[in-house]
């Protein structure tokens, strides 16, 4: 491992251990105090950079994703692949699993795509 590497990874530490911190504080109801938010607004900051863009963004990007015609196509190729049935029972397929979700979601690949029940789906969330 490089030097680069160790940084980073005594960056995500730091940002991890701030995020701990940040949650404690939340969970203390300190969040409402408009100093206390000042004072923090760099971590939160960092926090956000770090880990990704905002959740709330990243779910809206997820969804207008869904809708797009080159999920659509995916979805089919990934059904197509699996006969349509489940990759893990065996039962009819309605549903596609992500074996992770990628950064942006249009280089999602069909390799990463598991064609699978509901029932299925819920037990690899």
């Amino acid at each position: 491992m490089g030097l680069w590497d160790w940084y980073r990874i005594w960056k995500l530490r730091i940002i991890s251990w701030r995020e701990a911190k940040l949650r404690q504080k939340i969970a203390k109801n300190k969040v409402e105090d408009e100093a206390w938010r000042e004072r923090n607004k760099v971590w939160i900051e960092d926090i956000k950079r770090i880990k990704g863009t905002d959740r709330e963004a990243r779910k809206n990007d997820y969804n207008k994703y869904i809708n797009s015609e080159s999920w659509k196509r995916l979805k089919s190729s990934a059904l197509e692949r699996a006969n349509g049935k489940c990759q893990f029972c065996g039962k009819p397929a309605s549903e596609i699993h992500h074996k992770k979700y990628p950064k942006v979601f249009s280089d999602d690949k069909l390799d990463n795509l598991v064609a699978c029940c509901k029932k299925c789906h819920s037990l690899q969330h």
